[in-house]
């Protein structure tokens, strides 16, 4: 595969592709793998340049070619193929700018440069994916492990040893390449000295690669019985090469400084695979391959014993044979290869070659298995004395063991190991052997837990205790053997250890010092531990610099254990305790230590494992930096001052003038290491808190500047970088989530608002083609780390965090309304000599070497396109078309990482919303093969391809979202173009049924399936709310469901709303994110759009047995998620499934039929949910619902006797509820809101004041409501010796009226006040229970309507502006005549017992009464008008009462009362008499009302209200009136107890007048009535009179009669 090399390690590699697609791209590409490079190995020649030109290519083209060919030096086909997939894979300008770079002879020579670098990277993924192939088929970690496997044995059984084969031929290949010589070509100027060194040092790193793999298939290679010859050819090929320390002979003149790495790494490699050739491993010499007796064999011994020596790689491979060969020769030949070993100083040069090695590379995984294999034979067959280097030997222990699977092995092996016995013979020597042991214990313990809890145990129990003989008194030792002492008496040691009288001591080192072994055990965590509180205890000790070391060391070995195995008891006090100490004395000091410093700090990162609170309290107090104004706002971190402490002082005193930073890199390890241990911890607060300001003092100060600082080693500046935007990243992704994070909101603010965020951008500013350059400098491509050789941060890893960050910052710079400086530097636009920082984030996009560097920018991208204010279409600017092309290409790929097209899709959907002139770009255009972004899309979701591979369900989620959003922005041509497509339905409608299958059984599937239901719920609502009989294709997709699997579908999404947890962080978010990130909620509120949009669309799709099944399950899961425990996103469920059952009887009740078991179901959900009513522990809008529906089935469904008995235990539950939920809901309501203790100052406000109620009262207020309506549907069915006695237990009574009196002194809450006036005038209908209402109504009401005076209008000046010139309410005005005509009913069932409140309230009224009786004549709007009605209506009961009510309010107010009556009936005969009058009247007030002018005022309703009212009046006056029968009967009584209503007078009354009442008025009053009867029997169909004015002139003229005739 000619220039897809790439794309083939790509898709091979990628451990997220599935199974089936990786085994099908090996399969596809075996050959390429096969032939490798061995595929360029073609030169230049004639027929291959006359096939070339035979092609329809153009001269520019052709010519470009054939000088591609000559710079390669190799063939022009190949050229030609390279050239074309450059083109498809890496060329992203338009075809005329390719023309035009062709055309033009410096854009071609450049241009050439470019398709050089592509060849050589071409080269190099060549040998990157047969390296990953032969080294992951034998790793059982890794998920393509059994893919691999099969297709490398598949290999070896083309022909035995084939793999080594090819390698070897490759490595030919690569050794005998020479450079390409141009002396007498036009293209010698291309040339030059970089242009040869770049070519020489990626030969080397080629025939790197090719070495690397040949080692790791020999290593696991299973067939042994070539390696005899396979060890002899390659010691012949090697020892002519790079084992003589040269470089091949064809490189030799090129070889330059830069490359000599390159070739020390060659000769190790080559030393690796001949020493892994001897097969070391084997732990036995007989019957060792090496030692089967072949002619081979004595050419290998002949050849090691006389030609090899003379160079220092000679001796590792000298060494081996030794090891291979002892046992079955003779010793002298074993002797002279060991002399040979040792004088070329063999221990030095391994200890150079691990030094050397990566440890994150499997073949230097393998490497150092090698070397150790040889080490612990080397340990095991000869003494130790005899290797005369133990410090070095010791080094090299110390790098193996460092190495997770050696120490797993040393450790597993234990006692056999022979390097685990040369560990433990150190710790016998300790402490007096203290560097060499505790740097073997500190490399073991870094390596895994395992082998740190395994030190742990080892220095517990330490077995002798090992000093210098003289440290003791002679006179206090015996000498009882030649090389034995024993102690007379104790000695103390250290702390409280001792060595007691009688301890044995063996003596060691005649010469020189000798020491003394004493056989006592020992804790050496307790020699440690006092060693540091020595050193606090005489801090002049600290400025020593052995002390230093010492400290050192120490600290060293407890940051490795202590990390992953803490100790305990007094020790880990004494440590605890002196580190701190230490570490404030060590900074203070003239010149600081800065490596025992940063030692300390190690160690403190340890602890911070498992105390991090007590670590940050301690470094918080004299060594990290401090806020110095406190009292300013810490959000603010530009504004506050931060002293920079003993860590800024190290930082610009001592580490800048050294140009070395460990003490910085040791405290941001610290920081991170803290951040996260503390993350599910109680004292996360507090660690933060503590941290705020050292955190903003590294990102304000040390990330800004740190890259014009001074360094020894550069490596540690990228370090500073990359652990900078590590800090930020961990501080942004490990907020509190339960509590206002300071931590994070000052790191935000201070990135926004300083010039730290310009850092990061400067970070990514670089482009991916300088990327590209960089991971092949790296021949490491092992993404697993962040770092690479030496410790350097890999430049993908730091790329993707700095992404990672800008990312998040942007999600959280949407809080901020200004405008901050990280965007004001993204929104300006690149010039001439810069892109604009999204071309650049873009052309991430591209990569291909990394596939989360790929998605975290474009995620980046979405953030952008969202967050930002600015477009991303202007932004990209010529790149746009080129950037629609490669996602569009790589959308439409098979091979394509499923994750980076949902994040695309992702973007996409977002510009729907956010960026639609990217979006029209996307939609606009065509791709690869003419194919648009629609046909791509349905092409990927089709029906065959869904949860497969191919589409996997997330991928189907995003797609489904995009189609989704695309519906919802009303873009009806693209949505037009789906529409029209069979296909595309059905690959909508497809998930409904797929997921009811075996895909559905996964419990961690749960959040997929319900996002997928919302989004095909959805879409199916948008398009059956279009009713457009036309869709053909998408009803005939719909009608493939049968009912059955509709029901299914139902059943399935109810056991999923069931099923589907709640957020796991929901604990910790509050109410609001925590309904905002439910899927359930999104689920429900789907299912209910396409439930609601179904009906409205009058659709068939649910036949009569579905819909009962869907009314039935609704219902079902509404009790079930009432059952249990009720978090904030169940209460927001409960009430979604009340308003939607409520909301399906409404529209479906025809069809159902079990209303009694509804009804039950209902009760016992309103039982459930509050708690019989005790506390109103739910939502408010779900008691709504369910009382709702159950007032429904009541009142339409449950009238027949039979029905209201079989369901009167669960309507007397729903009583009990009621009952006392309305006072529970009062007393909620009351807490939000402040009720007045007392009536009276608020009565004396002319115009009171009126209450908002807050948010969490709106709720409430609805469900008192419902529950008032419920109340009175309850009284209308149930008998009464039910419900009264429930009214009277449950203080229903006093609550409403105390609530009631608040609302109406306040004028809020209309609605409940007319259900409750409404229930009071239900009550006072009957004697039982009025008795219950009279007494509260006079005491919370009487005063209580006088408020509501400045709400009707008694001025005639307009309908709608009262006496106080403010806007009235005539629907308050109607609450103050409802509560007067409750008095009127009470009045007439209570008789005498109610005269006393009836006549309070006429007495508290009578001004109100006299005032609208006085403008009658004025004003005659109808709210007037009725209460005036209501008021005679109630003196009318009054004077039924006359002694009574005169002794009560007194005989003057009575007669003022009957004499405003009289002039009320006046006023109406005079307003009946002159029709055009109320016509005038009528239309000045509508007039000042309405802008618009009256085109017809109707007069009737005003002359029915009058005839009402003169009605009423006329009542009083026969009340004040002789009785008829008394009359009649000639029954004598007292003619002057009768005070006279009219005066003698015969005219008719006029308006305004100011003459009292006569007969004239009562002739007039006659004459209208007769008149108007006359007009409605003559012409009934033509006449004006309603029939309530025909019974109103009935009952007026026998009124009218009777006190005429009287």
């Amino acid at each position: 595969m000619i220039g897809h090399n790439l794309n083939l390690w790509r898709n091979v590699t990628l451990s997220g592709l599935p199974k089936e697609l990786v085994d099908y791209n090996l399969k596809e590409a075996k050959d390429s793998i096969v032939e490798g490079i061995l595929a360029y190995d073609k030169h230049r020649n004639a027929d291959s340049e006359k096939e070339v030109k035979s092609t329809k290519w153009g001269e520019n083209q052709l010519q470009f070619i054939m000088e591609l060919s000559e710079l390669l030096g190799i063939d022009q086909l190949l050229c030609q193929k390279l050239f074309m997939a450059w083109l498809t894979n890496e060329y992203r300008d338009t075809s005329e700018h390719l023309t035009t770079c062709l055309s033009d002879e410096r854009s071609r020579y450049s241009l050439l440069e470019r398709l050089v670098t592509f060849y050589y990277a071409d080269r190099m993924y060549s040998h990157f994916t047969l390296r990953h192939l032969v080294s992951e088929s034998h790793n059982p970690q890794h998920p393509l492990q059994p893919v691999y496997a099969e297709f490398v044995e598949s290999l070896e059984e083309k022909a035995a040893g084939h793999i080594y084969t090819l390698l070897v031929s490759q490595y030919n290949l690569l050794v005998n390449t020479e450079p390409v010589e141009l002396y007498n070509s036009p293209l010698r100027h291309i040339q030059t000295k970089e242009f040869t060194n770049s070519w020489c040092y990626k030969v080397l790193k080629e025939q790197i690669l090719v070495l690397e793999t040949l080692l790791i298939h020999l290593y696991h290679t299973t067939d042994r019985s070539s390696s005899q010859p396979h060890l002899d050819d390659l010691l012949i090929e090697f020892k002519a090469r790079a084992l003589t320390g040269q470089p091949p002979t064809a490189l030799k003149h090129l070889i330059d400084d830069v490359h000599r790495p390159l070739v020390a790494r060659l000769e190790h490699l080559q030393v690796l695979v001949l020493l892994t050739l001897m097969r070391l491993n084997s732990h036995s010499s007989a019957g060792h391959v090496m030692n089967e007796k072949t002619p081979t064999l004595k050419k290998l011994d002949s050849l090691f014993e006389s030609r090899l020596g003379d160079f220092p790689s000679h001796g590792p491979l000298v060494l081996g044979w030794a090891v291979v060969r002892c046992g079955q020769v003779h010793a002298d030949y074993i002797s002279r290869l060991g002399d040979v070993a040792l004088g070329s100083n063999v221990f030095a040069y391994i200890l150079q070659l691990l030094d050397d090695l990566e440890p994150q590379e499997t073949s230097n995984q393998l490497s150092v298995q090698v070397i150790y294999h040889l080490i612990a034979r080397v340990l095991q067959l000869f003494d130790e004395s005899a290797l005369d280097d133990s410090a070095t030997l010791t080094g090299i222990i110390c790098q193996l063991v460092k190495h997770e699977s050696v120490a797993n092995l040393v450790i597993q092996r234990g006692g056999a190991d022979s390097i685990y016995r040369y560990i433990l013979t150190a710790i016998n020597t300790f402490p007096l052997n203290f560097y060499s042991s505790l740097s073997m214990l500190t490399s073991l313990a870094r390596s895994s837990k395992q082998a740190a809890i395994h030190v742990v145990r080892l220095l517990v129990d330490v077995p002798t205790f090992t000093e210098y003989l003289d440290t003791n008194s002679q006179t206090n030792l015996q000498f009882i053997r030649e090389n034995q002492v024993e102690l007379l008496e104790a000695r103390p040691l250290f702390g409280s250890m001792q060595l007691p009288s009688g301890c044995v001591g063996e003596i060691h080192g005649s010469e020189g010092l000798p020491s003394v072994q004493w056989r006592h055990p020992f804790n050496a965590w307790d020699l440690l531990a006092c060693e540091l509180a020595t050193v606090c205890s005489q801090p002049y000790l600290m400025a020593d610099s052995k002390v230093q070391e010492r400290i050192m060391a120490n600290t060293n070995l407890m940051a490795a254990t202590f990390k992953h195995a803490p100790i305990s008891g007094p020790p880990a006090e004494i440590i605890h305790d002196s580190l701190y100490r230490i570490l404030l004395g060590l900074a203070s000091l003239e010149t600081p230590p800065l490596d025992t410093i940063a030692s300390c700090l190690d160690l403190a990162a340890s602890l911070s494992v498992f105390t991090p609170a007590t670590v940050v309290e301690n470094l918080s107090t004299g060594f990290f930096p401090f806020l110095l104004n406190l009292a300013n706002d810490l959000f603010r971190p530009s504004e506050a001052e931060i002293e920079k402490s003993l860590l800024g002082q190290i930082l610009y005193s001592t580490e800048c003038t050294q140009s070395r930073y460990p003490v910085l890199i040791s405290t941001m390890k610290l920081i991170y290491s803290t951040l996260h241990s503390s993350q599910h911890s109680n004292s996360q607060q507090i660690v933060r808190q503590r941290l705020l300001p050292v955190a903003v003092y590294m990102i304000r100060t040390v990330l800004p500047s740190h890259l014009n600082w001074r360094y020894r080693d550069v490596v540690e500046r990228d370090i500073i970088g990359e652990m900078c935007i590590e800090l930020i990243h961990v501080v942004l992704n490990t907020a509190c989530t339960n509590r206002k994070d300071s931590l994070s909101e000052a790191c935000v603010r201070t990135l926004l608002h300083t010039n730290s965020s310009h850092s990061i951008l400067d970070m990514i500013s670089f482009g991916t083609e300088v990327l590209d350059l960089v991971i092949l400098e790296q021949y490491s491509l092992q993404v697993a780390s962040c770092m690479t050789k030496k410790g350097k941060p890999s430049a993908v890893y730091k790329l993707t965090l700095c992404l990672s960050v800008l990312k998040r910052l942007l999600m959280l710079a949407q809080d901020t309304k200004e405008t901050t400086s990280l965007e004001s530097c993204l929104s300006t636009q690149g010039n001439a000599s810069q892109c604009h920082i999204a071309r650049i984030i873009s052309s991430y996009t591209y990569h291909r070497h990394h596939t989360r560097l790929a998605v975290i920018s474009t995620q980046l991208l979405n953030v952008i396109a969202q967050e930002s204010r600015m477009s991303l279409l202007s932004s990209f600017g010529e790149d746009a078309h080129s950037i629609r092309s490669g996602f569009l290409r790589r959308l439409a790929l098979r091979s394509e990482d499923p994750q980076f097209k949902v994040v695309l899709i992702e973007l996409l959907t977002t510009c729907v919303a956010h960026q639609p002139g990217l979006l029209e770009l996307f939609l606009s255009g065509k791709a690869m093969q003419a194919t648009s972004l629609l046909d791509i899309t349905q092409e990927m979701i089709s029906v065959n391809k869904q949860f497969t591979h191919l589409c996997p369900g997330h991928l189907l989620l995003a797609a489904f979202n995009f189609v989704l959003a695309l519906w919802t922005s009303g873009r009806q041509r693209v949505t037009q173009q789906l529409s029209d497509n069979k296909a595309f339905w059905e690959a909508v409608v497809s998930p409904l049924t797929k997921m009811l299958g075996p895909m559905g059984t996964t419990s961690d599937t749960h959040p997929l399936k319900a996002k997928l239901y919302c989004n095909v719920l959805q879409l199916l609502a948008y398009q059956l709310y279009q009713r457009d009989s036309s869709l053909n294709e998408f009803h005939s997709a719909l009608e493939n469901v049968t009912q059955s699997q509709w029901q299914e579908i139902c059943t399935f999404l109810h056991k999923e709303l069931k099923a589907i947890s709640n957020p796991p962080d929901e604990s910790t978010l509050p109410a609001d994110k925590a309904m905002r990130y439910s899927s359930a909620v999104h689920l429900l509120d789907s299912y209910r759009m396409f439930i609601s949009t179904m009906w409205l669309a009058e659709s068939s799709l649910f036949k009569q047995e579905t819909r009962l099944s869907v009314m039935n399950q609704v219902l079902d899961t509404l009790s079930h998620t009432l059952s249990g425990e009720l978090t904030p996103v169940d209460q927001r469920l409960a009430s979604m499934l009340s308003s939607l059952y409520f909301e399906l009887l409404t529209q479906w009740s025809s069809h159902f039929t079990d209303w009694a078991s509804s009804y039950h179901k209902l009760a016992q959900a309103l039982h459930a949910s509050t708690n019989d009513g005790a506390d109103i522990h739910i939502l408010p809008p779900t008691l709504v619902g369910i009382l709702a529906s159950l007032q429904l089935i009541c009142s339409q469904k449950l009238q027949a006797k039979s029905s209201i008995d079989s369901t009167l235990d669960s309507t007397q539950t729903i009583l009990s509820c009621v009952c006392n939920l309305i006072p529970a809901c009062n007393m909620k309501l009351s807490s939000l809101s402040s009720i007045p203790s007392t009536d009276t100052p608020s009565l004396l406000l002319s115009s009171p004041p009126k209450e908002v109620p807050c948010a969490d009262a709106l709720p409430l207020q609805q469900l008192r409501v419902v529950l008032l309506s419920c109340l009175f549907e309850l009284i209308e069915k149930l008998p009464e010796s039910l419900w009264i006695s429930k009214l009277h237990e449950s203080f229903v009574i006093q609550s409403l009226f105390t609530t009631v009196a608040h609302c109406v002194k306040t004028q809020t809450d209309l609605m409940y006040v007319e259900s409750c006036v409404s229930l009071f005038t239900k009550l006072s209908f009957r004697l039982s229970t009025s008795k219950l209402i009279a007494q509260p109504l006079s005491e919370h009401l009487t005063l209580a309507a006088t408020v509501l005076y400045p709400s009707a209008s008694i001025s005639g000046s307009g309908g709608d502006i009262d006496l106080g010139g403010r806007k009235s309410d005539h629907s308050w005005h109607k609450i103050l005549s409802q509560i007067t005509d409750i008095y009127s009913l009470l009045l007439n069932n209570l008789a005498h017992s109610f005269v006393v409140e009836a006549a309070c309230y006429v007495s508290v009224h009578s001004e109100r009464i006299l005032s609208l009786s006085e403008t009658l004549t004025v004003s005659i709007q109808s709210e007037n008008l009725l209460e005036l009605k209501s008021y005679m209506h109630l003196i009318g009961c009054l004077s039924k009462h006359q002694p009574q009510w005169m002794s009560e309010s007194g005989r003057g107010r009575v007669r003022r009362l009957l004499a405003a009556s009289c002039y009320v009936s006046q006023d109406c005969v005079a307003l009946l008499n002159r029709p055009r009058a109320i016509q005038l009247m009528l239309f000045k007030e509508s007039k000042q009302n309405n802008s618009q002018k009256p085109h017809f005022i109707d007069i009737s309703q005003t002359r029915q209200r009058i005839l009402e009212l003169l009605a009423e009046s006329c009542t009083i006056m026969k009340s004040f009136t002789p009785d008829l029968f008394l009359l009649l009967h000639d029954v004598t009584f007292d003619v002057m107890s009768f005070e006279p209503l009219v005066v003698y007078g015969f005219t008719s009354p006029a308006l305004e007048s100011l003459t009292p009442p006569s007969f004239g008025t009562l002739i007039s009053m006659m004459t209208i009535c007769i008149s108007l009867l006359t007009k409605s029997e003559r012409s009934p169909s033509r006449c004006q009179v309603s029939d309530d004015e025909v019974d109103s002139i009935k009952y007026l003229l026998y009124t009218l009669l009777y006190s005429v005739y009287v």
